[in-house]
């Protein structure tokens, strides 16, 4: 055989790596068989390595995904997905981002339409544990800003923070039993908004009221407290009116939550 370079075996050998069964083709003789292996065998033994590899991280990124599905059918569904969404990158870190939009495109998605939402909020969780260090306001820092200057007070929050609009009420799967041969089945929707964050090394989350999802937003556009005291306390935007003390509760336990970075007047 004549002498290939050896970025051209990489590619012939990365190529077959990724094939599936349907699209295998003859493999190059690249690799030598025996009378026990073929070639064929050979790159199979390592076509399956780096699957289960994969898969293993998978697993690790959205156990509760994984165990309510069942191991077969989560098996079965994550070969698909690798098929449409090879892994792209050196580290394992990012091989599930697509996964919530495959589900959403795929069978898989229909079949089991909370799997959408628990996909996308265990991505979440894998993505703020490895988000950026940041800061957040203390109580004491808050206690510095003058009286006067309240009116005019804008927030900036923490960027490992999200807000995830689900359709069923996923956040509590993880402690619902798993039978490998029954999934999980939730076939009434229950639409909330779900507040996600990273506090202290820890990842914490709640279901989002009418009042915070309405704070968190305005001060997001860069509103100030008085602004936003106007919309929430005299029924603007669908909102039932709230008084001051309920606004200054929220900031409150967003001083306890670590969700504030900075401060501005």
């Amino acid at each position: 055989m004549k002498h290939i370079p050896l970025k051209e075996v990489q590619k012939i050998f990365w190529k077959n790596l990724l094939s599936t069964e349907s699209e295998k083709k003859s493999l190059p003789k690249l690799i030598e068989g025996s009378r026990d292996f073929s070639a064929a065998r050979r790159m199979f033994i390592y076509q399956e390595a780096y699957y289960l590899r994969i898969l293993g991280a998978l697993r690790e990124d959205f156990c509760d995904l994984s165990r309510l599905m069942g191991e077969r059918k989560f098996e079965k569904m994550t070969r698909e997905y690798l098929d449409h969404h090879p892994s792209k990158h050196y580290s394992l870190r990012f091989i599930g981002q697509r996964l919530a939009g495959f589900l959403k495109k795929s069978s898989w998605g229909t079949r089991y339409p909370w799997a959408i939402d628990l996909a996308t909020f265990e991505w979440t969780k894998t993505d703020l544990f490895d988000g950026p260090d940041h800061t957040s306001i203390s109580r004491d820092a808050m206690a510095t800003v003058p009286q006067t200057s309240w009116p005019t007070l804008k927030m900036r929050f923490i960027p490992n923070l999200r807000v995830l609009k689900t359709q069923y009420q996923i956040e509590n799967l993880s402690e619902l039993p798993m039978d490998e041969e029954k999934p999980v089945q939730l076939r009434k929707k229950n639409p909330r908004i779900l507040k996600v964050w990273r506090k202290d090394e820890e990842i914490y989350y709640s279901v989002l009221d009418p009042l915070e999802m309405a704070m968190l937003n305005e001060f997001g556009r860069g509103k100030d407290l008085s602004t936003v005291c106007e919309i929430v306390c005299k029924k603007k935007r669908g909102l039932e009116a709230k008084t001051p003390e309920a606004v200054f509760a929220v900031i409150s336990k967003w001083l306890d939550e670590k969700i504030i970075e900075s401060l501005s007047v």
